[in-house]
């Protein structure tokens, strides 16, 4: 899943939420762009731990047994001495 952009979709719209709000309650520029700004950072951090658990629960960091199972070089290795003690069996 790709979780790359999701704080500043969130960030964003929080601040047109807040532009809205704040042009209906007519706040003056300098208090409007405090607000805005610190809305911004506010939800941007937000945005941030949602994607840091996003990703732990679709992308769990696989175990030490998942990584020795995967390696394919010792996966083949395996299978090579498998095939051989099944020839020599054969043989006898």
């Amino acid at each position: 899943m790709n979780t790359k952009s999701i704080p500043a979709i969130i960030s964003l719209l929080a601040g047109l939420v807040t532009c809205v709000v704040m042009f209906q309650q007519k706040y003056t520029d300098v208090n409007g762009m405090k607000t805005l700004f610190m809305v911004l950072i506010i939800f941007y951090g937000a945005g941030l731990i949602l994607q840091f658990m996003l990703n732990k629960v679709f992308n769990p960091a696989p175990k030490k047994e998942d990584k020795q199972e995967m390696d394919p070089d010792e996966t083949s290795i395996q299978n090579n001495e498998r095939i051989e003690e099944v020839k020599t069996e054969e043989m006898n």
